[in-house]
């Protein structure tokens, strides 16, 4: 932005080189230079040497500050009457901007919307414009709107009618002369959306899902019952003044919400859908995420507490046969589009860009606690650092204090709040331990296969921001709890999911000495526990 005026400076040192003789300045001298080189500076053409004889020189600098590029004012005659002086000075004074006008409209004007870079054409004036006619007296520029074009024969545009005054404003071939086209801000409603009564989903589709219970919940992924608990939930959250018609009701916002994150149709796909525009599509599934997990994340995803943690270890142990185990942890990457200026933190070793999500799921699949917005290039190990865990106890059948553990796969360090199977080993011992550990592990396993099979968005690649793939995969893991705990009918999660990929990275696997003999005192408890 600052090079015109860093070349004008240049300019400046080189007229004024140009007047040093060599001799030592004194203040007077200066000033006599510098406004020489300011008088030369100015008097530099602004525009292309006039052809007709009554403009015998270009517009220049000098022209806007004293009224000619020569740089001095034309001295008036003396006159003896005062009044006759002033008069005529002013007819003069008058007349010079009259005619400085004149030619800035001419030659300077059409300069402003001229590109050296880009030469397209621009859009052509239509009716309805809003325009500038830089004609008429000084300094006043007049508006008007564009009523009707009149194309020349080779289709552009050459005259209009004046709206106001219905005459005819000839354009001529130099089209921004006269005029200075304003950008209109139009908040017109396409035509397409005009008809959504008519047309949209929600108007035509709704009301026969409403009559057939298996179809509704096939469109929404969850029931009707479901459905409308969570909108008696978010409703005052998410409901607008009704300022346009047809009004968007809260019903039709969480339907657009929950269409979206069940299949990841992209905003411009569900427009055409439901009949509102793209822009509006994104802004209703933002607020209605938002408002799902600020009102429902307390109920269904609570804090873990260590009452909460007890229970989920009871669980384990009567379903699963692992005492002292609080929860089995896995991650997922979330594939995204490439976030602008982020390089390669968001692109992860599967070779796509991600976020992470990572879990802690019960012994019933259902998710107590979530984290999203790692980088996609940490691993599952290097996520997971802290965790609250509660004191420890001894196993059944034992005395010796046992801390509280989580369970997860070989792409989690060792660590003494955390378990994860042996290497390959013959050994009948580990085998068995490995065994026992992977059978805990498919709730979580199973969690991330039912919510991925039930809330496709997380399927394909997510184009918005981070900040609202957070908010949008927050949702679906809050949602995956709210049906879990309503028992919906879940989709197998075995025909929807394959084996995650392990990060072979051991960035972040060192295993302490406490860690490998926590592990150990499980291993010969369970081998010496055996049925």
């Amino acid at each position: 932005m600052g090079g015109a005026w860093e070349r004008m400076v240049r300019s400046v040192k080189e007229a004024m080189l140009a007047l040093d003789d060599g001799r030592k300045l004194n203040d007077e001298i200066l000033l006599t230079a510098l406004a020489d080189s300011e008088s030369l500076i100015n008097s530099r053409p602004l525009t292309y040497m006039p052809q007709s004889s009554s403009n015998a020189e270009a517009l220049t600098p000098n022209h806007f500050l004293l009224g000619s590029s020569c740089g001095t004012k034309e001295q008036l005659r003396p006159n003896v009457d005062l009044a006759e002086t002033l008069r005529s000075s002013y007819k003069r004074s008058t007349a010079l901007a009259d005619a400085m006008w004149d030619r800035w409209l001419k030659e300077y004007l059409p300069a402003l919307n001229t590109r050296s870079k880009w030469r397209e054409d621009t859009r052509r004036l239509n009716v309805g414009d809003l325009v500038f006619i830089a004609e008429g007296p000084r300094k006043n520029w007049l508006r008007a709107k564009v009523e009707e074009t009149i194309a020349g024969k080779d289709g552009r545009i050459r005259q209009v009618m004046d709206l106001d005054s219905d005459t005819e404003v000839m354009l001529s071939t130099n089209f921004s002369l006269r005029y200075i086209l304003l950008k209109k801000w139009r908040n017109k409603t396409n035509d397409l959306w005009k008809h959504r009564k008519r047309n949209g989903q929600y108007y035509v589709l709704f009301p026969e899902l409403l009559k057939q219970e298996d179809k509704f919940f096939q469109y929404m992924r969850m029931s009707k019952k479901t459905f409308y608990f969570i909108l008696r939930k978010i409703e005052p959250f998410i409901a607008k003044l009704p300022t346009h018609t047809p009004y968007i009701s809260p019903e039709e916002r969480l339907m657009v919400t929950l269409r979206f994150l069940s299949t990841g149709l992209p905003f411009k796909s569900l427009s055409f859908t439901f009949c509102i525009a793209h822009n509006t599509i994104g802004t209703i599934v933002y607020e209605t995420c938002e408002a799902i997990w600020k009102t429902l994340n307390e109920e269904f995803i609570p804090f873990p507490t260590t009452s909460a943690f007890n229970k989920v270890e009871r669980e384990f142990l009567n379903k699963w046969k692992f005492p002292n185990c609080i929860g089995a942890i896995d991650g997922k990457h979330v594939k995204v589009k490439a976030p602008s200026k982020s390089g390669t933190q968001y692109f992860n070793y599967k070779k796509y860009f991600s976020l992470h999500l990572q879990a802690v799921a019960d012994a019933n699949s259902k998710f107590i606690a979530v984290d999203v917005g790692e980088y996609g290039s940490r691993c599952d190990s290097g996520v997971f650092k802290t965790s609250t865990i509660p004191p420890p106890k001894p196993l059944p059948g034992t005395r010796q204090d046992v801390p509280h553990v989580l369970i997860g796969d070989q792409g989690y360090p060792l660590k003494t709040f955390l378990l994860r199977p042996y290497p390959d080993s013959e050994n009948p011992a580990k085998l068995h331990f490995n065994e026992l550990l992977s059978i805990a592990r498919r709730c979580v396993e199973c969690a991330f296969g039912i919510l991925v099979a039930k809330w496709r968005c997380l399927k394909t690649e997510l184009q918005v921001t981070p900040e609202h793939v957070t908010l949008i995969v927050q949702t679906t893991c809050l949602l995956h709890n709210i049906c879990m705990e309503f028992k919906e009918p879940l989709p197998n999660p075995a025909k929807n999911t394959r084996a995650s990929d392990i990060n072979y990275n051991r960035a972040n696997n060192h295993s302490s000495h406490q860690a490998t003999d926590l592990r150990d005192y499980f291993k010969n408890y369970f081998f010496n526990h055996m049925d």
